[in-house]
């Protein structure tokens, strides 16, 4: 069986993904759009307004939004951050770039918050549809049993009781945030952007205030992997 913790050596990548919804004239959006119904005594404002969250919410849906930025470090490197102009040829750039990069890695362990619900399968996504196999594979193959994934997820890393769970049920969510986290160990937080302000920010022009949300979630994701060390 694999090691389950990185031995002396192997590489780490840290890394996370700022993605961004669908483009509006997307035939699947558009086929996808037109299903959702009106409600019973619902305004069309309010159904316009109903399918603009729907639409925000494609960020996190790999089949309709697309990659804006990736951001990396391995091991104790500086940051580095692949940003596209927004577009789906943006998208395959950073893409391109990203699996260059990571095919010089040997089996590199794939450090990030959340990678197992989001990161991972929007990039392995993302990566088939612009024709990257040798990135999707790398991440992570489909049929790899559960132990032989070289993942450190710290969402699930962090130390969570029945109650942080059923918190959900009473509003209490995004308990396992970074943030979150992050102000409970003491680790420096964040100003300006953040991670639900990309699409925004994208749509105003603010990429350096992405950007400098992206490396700062590295720089965190790092201490936290540091702290969170000594119990794995």
């Amino acid at each position: 069986m694999a090691n389950d913790v990185p031995q002396k050596g192997e590489p780490l990548v840290f890394f996370d993904v700022e993605s961004l919804p669908v483009d509006r004239d997307d035939p699947l959006w558009l086929k996808l759009r037109s299903r959702v119904e009106v409600l019973p005594e619902e305004s069309e404002e309010d159904h316009e307004a109903r399918l603009e969250k729907i639409y925000q919410f494609t960020t996190m849906n790999p089949a309709l939004g697309r990659v804006w930025m990736v951001g990396y470090a391995i091991g104790k490197a500086e940051p580095v951050l692949l940003v596209g102009d927004g577009t789906l040829e943006g998208e395959r750039q950073v893409l391109e770039t990203f699996q260059e990069d990571m095919s010089r890695l040997d089996n590199p362990w794939w450090i990030g918050h959340n990678i197992i619900g989001f990161d991972i399968p929007f990039m392995q996504v993302r990566a088939l549809k612009h024709g990257f196999t040798g990135l999707a594979r790398q991440l992570g193959r489909a049929t790899a049993k559960p132990w032989n994934h070289r993942y450190l997820d710290t969402m699930k890393l962090w130390p969570r009781t029945s109650n942080d769970r059923s918190g959900w049920k009473d509003g209490l969510r995004g308990l396992a945030k970074l943030e979150v986290i992050c102000q409970v160990l003491g680790i420096e937080l964040q100003t300006g952007v953040m991670g639900k302000d990309v699409a925004a920010a994208f749509a105003e022009g603010d990429t350096e205030g992405a950007k400098e949300h992206l490396r700062l979630d590295i720089v965190q994701l790092r201490e936290l992997f540091k702290r969170l060390w000594p119990i794995l």
